[in-house]
């Protein structure tokens, strides 16, 4: 590991590692995972047991602050703090606004959607909370099915992002503290004591970041080798220890060059393509599938998800004991909270010289209707075959979910193209979502960091791009890629709390700037 921490003074972009960030979680997270691999089933039930306690305690806050963290979110945008800019009046953007949303969407939930696109709205059909009347494989079903993977993917996820993007982006742009995720505390803990606490809440934001990421890399490189697998007819090399060595270092090879190349070209460049490449898979899927089903079916659930926004923001099955807001919705919120440090220093990074508002449009309001459209597309497109004589609940049983998108392409013209299209989206998308976990992580890992120049050393970022890489393969092969995720998401407890000080800090920050404009222009 002596490359990350010793490297020539003399380099351009020479930023000393933190080692009171960096060591820590590495030297807990290594431990848990060799712990997993030796005595995983005792491992993976402490793990279980514990999300289960942080679940059964916490909850309730879980629930409560993603409504909040929503609504405070909205509530900015929509007031005359929207047009506070980051940087000051004088600030020119980096970026065009059709790059900063390809980035946006493509480096925070690009990898998760085509995943998830067909395999959680069949799951949502025939699994359900047990309050509600309704029964599985009906129209009813279908309306919960897509609306829930409305409520699990677009607003709320997303404010926990923005939240922390804003406290971060305008600690840093325009209060000049450093670049990291306490310093956009510093209306609550003090600015005086952002470097001190700055070391604590990075090495817990580290921690959390490095367990969810090896768990998201690994279902990446499970999906992209279940493709090869399907493409070619040789549906077991999807299974092969073999290949998956070979994808993780394709990958690996693929995002630390992306990453070492720089936001500006490396991310900024395949986000564009890959964003057209989603539109055309979408437009395809659309125009050739059950065009007039997905619309009818779309709207209505639209509409149920407004109606019903408030509702599923609190539902946590507390009389009947119902697990499945645990399985699904807690599940995911711990999940985003797990990711929100990390994925908001990103965003921050890209937002210099736009408004307040123009950040919650781009990162929030935009990458919620795509993502919307996205679902809507692919969960009617499977709905409508499960509906007219097609088991898709079997054929994904049978051929694994990492498959169901290239399943589901299999019943439109030009399977063959499409399946090689999606399986470019999910490699771009692994990429992309790889590099800026890659940057931003490398990025907490040192200090040093200026306007003029943000980027962290490129032999940190290689360094991190192999240890996450490595997690990732070592997790899938060995069967540990649950203690990964259990890790992930119980590690969004003390997040949760960060996120509930980014919060008050927002509304702090914004306050006191709003109220300093208006003085001034008296």
């Amino acid at each position: 590991m002596g490359f990350l921490s010793r490297y020539k003074a003399t380099s351009v972009n020479f930023k000393p590692i933190r080692k009171m960030v960096f060591w820590p979680p590495f030297i807990i997270l290594m431990l848990l995972l060799i712990l997993g691999i030796i005595e995983r089933h005792s491992v993976d039930a402490v793990l279980k047991n514990t999300m289960q306690w942080v679940f059964n305690c916490w909850g309730w806050l879980y629930m409560f602050g993603g409504f909040a963290f929503t609504v405070i979110c909205l509530g900015i945008m929509l007031s005359p703090a929207g047009n506070i800019k980051f940087g000051g009046k004088d600030a020119e953007p980096e970026f065009s606004k059709w790059q900063w949303f390809a980035i946006s969407l493509c480096t925070g939930m690009g990898i998760g959607i085509t995943y998830w696109a067909v395999v959680e709205p069949m799951a949502h059909l025939t699994n359900f909370p047990q309050i509600l009347s309704i029964k599985p494989n009906t129209a009813a079903s279908a309306m919960f099915a897509l609306r829930t993977v409305f409520f699990h993917w677009t607003l709320t996820p997303y404010s926990m992002y923005v939240l922390f993007g804003i406290t971060i982006a305008y600690a840093y742009y325009n209060k000049k503290l450093p670049f990291c995720v306490a310093s956009g505390l510093y209306p609550v803990i003090g600015e005086k004591r952002v470097r001190k606490w700055g070391r604590i809440i990075d090495a817990i934001t580290l921690f959390s970041i490095c367990g969810a990421v090896a768990h998201s890399l690994g279902l990446g490189v499970l999906q992209l080798s279940g493709g090869i697998g399907y493409i070619t007819g040789y549906t077991s090399l999807g299974h092969s220890h073999i290949l998956w060595a070979f994808v993780t270092l394709f990958l690996i090879l693929a995002y630390t060059t992306s990453s070492y190349t720089g936001i500006k070209r490396g991310i900024a460049f395949l986000s564009d393509n890959n964003m057209k490449l989603f539109i055309i898979l979408m437009i395809f899927a659309f125009v050739t599938g059950p065009a007039a089903f997905i619309m009818k079916t779309g709207t209505q659930a639209f509409g149920s998800f407004l109606n019903n926004f408030i509702p599923m923001s609190f539902r946590l099955g507390a009389v009947n004991d119902d697990s499945w807001v645990t399985n699904w919705t807690l599940f995911y919120w711990g999940v985003w909270l797990s990711f929100a440090p990390m994925v908001g220093m990103f965003l921050a990074r890209l937002v210099y010289g736009r408004t307040v508002r123009d950040f919650i449009i781009y990162n929030l309001i935009f990458p919620s209707l795509f993502i919307g459209i996205w679902f809507a597309i692919f969960g009617g497109d499977s709905l409508f075959l499960q509906f007219n004589g097609v088991d898709m609940h079997k054929l994904i049983a049978e051929k694994g979910a990492a498959m169901a998108l290239y399943v589901l392409l299999e019943y439109h013209p030009f399977a063959l193209l499409t399946q090689i299209i999606a399986a470019i989206v999910c490699t771009v998308s692994f990429i992309t979502c790889a590099d800026s976990m890659t940057t931003t992580v490398a990025t907490i890992s040192t200090s040093g960091h200026t306007v003029e120049d943000p980027e962290p050393p490129a032999n940190v970022k290689l360094g991190w791009g192999i240890i996450m890489g490595g997690l990732a393969l070592l997790g899938i092969v060995s069967g540990g890629v649950e203690a990964l995720k259990n890790i992930g998401v119980i590690s969004g407890l003390p997040i949760l709390f960060i996120e509930i000080a980014a919060a008050v800090s927002v509304c702090m920050i914004l306050t006191k700037a709003v109220k300093a404009k208006e003085d001034k222009d008296l």
